[in-house]
């Protein structure tokens, strides 16, 4: 008799809790203040891949897109940082490129621009404006191109953010390692290479 009672109850009150899980307070410069490890994934598309202003596209309509590194944001909303990208035949390589990131708008319901002059593979240096969206009291955010100057405008993705230092005091890293991977590889015959891979250790 009392069952549908209590699951009324327990309904309630996970609706009311979930709400207030995700809650969070106004946002501000602050809010963005720290170390966040980013990825951004995409594609650029050519209907007539001949018609490309840069060698990106293998001949084919699409070509992928993606880069992971880390940014320091500061109080002032300045950002700086490094990544790794490739786009098509356009690959960054082993080395790290650096990364200057400026916040234009922060708003209090915690969205918000930001801009950056990302330098590709090939030579290319394009000036970017991304809008992004903050959650969970800045510990994470997304963002979407908006604007691309001397770029590859057909190129589109999506970006994230995940925070891991609190402090505008980048995560102390001994540097660059490189160490012997395994790599699989599968044709006519199956056999193993090895390849250097460079990867960051935390000290």
């Amino acid at each position: 008799m009392n069952y549908p009672v209590k699951f009324v109850v327990f309904f309630v009150c996970l609706c009311i809790a979930v709400p207030a899980a995700y809650a969070q307070s106004n946002c501000s410069l602050q809010t963005m203040v720290g170390t966040y490890a980013m990825h951004e994934i995409g594609a650029s598309y050519y209907l007539d891949p001949t018609q490309q202003l840069y060698p990106l596209h293998y001949g084919g309509e699409s070509a992928p897109f993606a880069n992971v590194g880390l940014v320091t944001f500061k109080p002032n909303g300045t950002g700086k940082g490094y990544y790794w990208i490739t786009a098509g035949q356009l690959d960054g390589g082993f080395d790290s490129i650096p990364l200057e990131v400026t916040i234009t708008e922060m708003k209090a319901d915690c969205t918000g621009k930001f801009t950056y002059v990302a330098n590709l593979p090939g030579g290319l240096s394009a000036t970017i404006e991304e809008r992004f969206v903050l959650f969970d009291n800045g510990r994470e955010y997304r963002s979407i191109p908006t604007t691309i100057q001397n770029g590859i405008a057909t190129l589109a993705w999506i970006g994230s953010g995940y925070r891991i230092s609190t402090s505008s005091i980048p995560p102390r890293f001994c540097g660059q390692q490189q160490r012997s991977a395994l790599t699989f590889w599968e044709s006519r015959t199956s056999f193993w290479i090895s390849r250097p891979v460079r990867s960051l250790t935390r000290c």
